[in-house]
């Protein structure tokens, strides 16, 4: 059994990330990059995998997540800086 999960989660990473072009990329217009097909399809991943969907994964990580790991790492340089 623990085989089959292996090979499973192996053909999916294969599938999502490193095959881009054969999993969730619908682009309306024009050839996207293969770097905006990856991220792309990551967003699209963790949107399935969390039960979100891709438009809340997006808030997730560049509303949310992604301010407070700027605003974090900000205040920790400040307090380093002044405290020499």
């Amino acid at each position: 059994m623990r085989n089959v999960i292996y090979k499973f989660a192996y053909i999916t990473l294969l599938t999502v990330f490193i095959l881009p072009n054969f999993s969730y990329a619908h682009h309306p217009g024009g050839d996207p990059t293969f770097l905006w097909l990856l991220c792309h399809n990551i967003m699209h991943y963790v949107g399935d995998i969390t039960g979100l969907g891709y438009e809340a994964a997006n808030i997730l990580v560049f509303l949310i997540i992604q301010p407070f790991l700027i605003l974090l790492f900000m205040i920790l340089w400040l307090i380093e800086r002044f405290k020499n």
